[in-house]
């Protein structure tokens, strides 16, 4: 699926509401400290032009 660009959102609708955004890697980097704790909620951006046109061609 590659490095697509992701909405984080944790906490939603709450007082400690906090949303990131980024490519997987930029995120995944962010929370490397391993203080992963609460309700999320990911957000993937879809197939661009060229893996949709790869994923007909595939099948």
């Amino acid at each position: 699926m590659g490095d697509r660009d992701i909405v984080l959102a944790k906490e939603m609708t709450k007082v400690f509401e906090e949303v990131k955004r980024g490519s997987v890697s930029k995120i995944l980097a962010l929370l490397n400290d391993g203080n992963v704790k609460g309700e999320y909620t990911i957000i993937v951006e879809g197939p661009g032009k060229r893996e949709r046109h790869l994923s007909l061609v595939d099948n």
